[in-house]
């Protein structure tokens, strides 16, 4: 399975990729002509794959699931300039105190509701992309990435109520299709994982509709959870 989810994204790199060279070349004056578009194709799915091979290694050294440490990183490495962004907002009275606090404590509850809620280190460190720790995460990231695209695509409001409950659906329908594959005993926490992720989910996406919060609730999701895997395995290898 590892090895389909990985010739998979290279050919999503690649038809990406290919993408990104078409825009290139439309610049005037950035590229001398149209044989640079395959040598830029290929750099790009060759960095996919140099990406790959790095978050194996990660996770053969026994630092947490290797691909999910690459995935968040740009998001941890943006979150000081998210939180000064925030401030300065706050500062200039584009966006008021009192929501600026609401945002930080949803933030803490959210965060303590999903280490509460979140498996008790059951994957195993040879799983590539996912693994048990992981299994949670892809719920509420399937169905707020397919929410994304359907908002603009029948001009819903972002934050609005049939945003948010077309991402509670989406998150329900991921975890039965999830809980097909589950033992009877383990259906309860799924369940009441799913009505967690559910509120984060939404309520981290009407937040953002009224502030810029640093990621959405199902980056949050998965932040967290990553950065328990890279906790756990330290705590096993000690």
């Amino acid at each position: 399975m590892s090895r389909y989810v990985y010739f998979v994204a290279l050919v999503m790199a690649g038809v990406q990729a290919r993408g990104v060279a078409s825009a290139l070349l439309e610049i005037s004056g950035l590229i001398d002509g149209p044989e640079w578009e395959i040598p830029i194709t290929i750099t790009f799915v060759a960095g996919t794959i140099l990406l790959g091979w790095f978050g194996e290694r990660i996770t053969a050294r026994g630092l947490g699931n290797g691909f999910w440490l690459l995935v968040i990183t740009p998001t941890l490495v943006n979150l000081p300039m998210a939180a000064a962004g925030s401030l300065e907002l706050a500062r200039t009275g584009s966006v008021s105190d009192s929501m600026l606090i609401a945002a930080c404590l949803f933030l803490a509850v959210a965060t303590a509701l999903i280490v509460v809620t979140a498996p008790t280190g059951r994957a195993t460190t040879e799983s590539r992309v996912s693994g048990a720790d992981f299994a949670i995460v892809w719920p509420p990231l399937l169905a707020t990435t397919i929410a994304a695209f359907v908002v603009p695509f029948f001009a819903l409001q972002a934050g609005g109520a049939a945003h948010l409950i077309l991402i509670a659906a989406l998150i329900a329908a991921f975890t039965w299709l999830q809980s097909l594959g589950t033992s009877q005993q383990a259906l309860r926490p799924i369940w009441i994982v799913a009505v967690v992720q559910i509120l984060i989910c939404t309520g981290g996406e009407w937040l953002t509709s009224q502030i810029s919060l640093p990621f959405n609730g199902s980056w949050l999701i998965v932040v967290v959870t990553t950065m328990m895997s890279l906790l756990r395995s330290k705590d096993a290898a000690a």
